[in-house]
């Protein structure tokens, strides 16, 4: 917690290769998940989004995201678990979120399932392209911040019940494994595992 905690979880993030060396390359996934991180970031400012503007913005954040790529569809409903304190506080303080998010959300949802056909048809293209999982590892995240983050999810796990924050980190630190593992593409397409796994450290 705290200012020492927010460096750490920075340098972590700013060591991962698969955040510095891609996002010199232009590659779309890192705006992709600086988008999702912000909108994230602003949404844990203001957990009730008692301030109107906040979940304006928020809504325009996650509506970038998914006009991004498709992908967007899946790592802005990673931030649902952020949800949970507006809805008990006033379910009308989402309406700017979930209106950004529909309304950028209807193309990409409609070519959705021929986007995930494609990936799947894919898989062998990719097993044959990508490095194995450990060398990717090694490359993209690097060990160190993997173990140090299993570690601290752990620890924090076992200091307190997890809350909607911890539970979006876990969607981030989490998921892009299962998603390896069905289409076979590489760890660089889920770029927010590197903050997930960070913060979490």
């Amino acid at each position: 917690h705290g200012p020492g905690a927010a460096l750490g979880a920075a340098a972590l993030t700013g060591a991962a290769p698969m955040v510095t060396a891609w996002g010199r390359q232009a590659w779309f996934h890192v705006p992709e998940a600086a988008l999702v991180t912000t909108a994230a970031v602003l949404w844990v400012w203001d957990p009730r989004l008692e301030r109107r503007w906040t979940g304006a913005v928020v809504g325009l954040l996650v509506a970038l995201a998914v006009s991004l790529r498709p992908s967007g569809l899946v790592w802005t409903l990673t931030l649902a678990p952020l949800a949970w304190p507006a809805v008990r506080a006033s379910w009308r303080r989402l309406v700017p979120v979930g209106v950004g998010w529909g309304l950028a959300a209807v193309l990409p949802a409609v070519q959705l399932l021929p986007y995930l056909g494609a990936k799947l048809e894919a898989r062998d293209r990719y097993a044959h392209m990508v490095e194995p999982l450990p060398e990717q590892i090694a490359i993209m995240v690097g060990w160190a911040l993997l173990l140090v983050a299993l570690a601290g999810a752990a620890a924090w796990l076992w200091r307190r019940r997890p809350g909607p924050l911890e539970g979006v980190l876990l969607l981030w630190a989490g998921l892009p494994w299962l998603l390896v593992g069905l289409f076979r593409a590489g760890l660089d397409n889920h770029t927010l595992l590197v903050p997930g796994l960070a913060v979490l450290a």
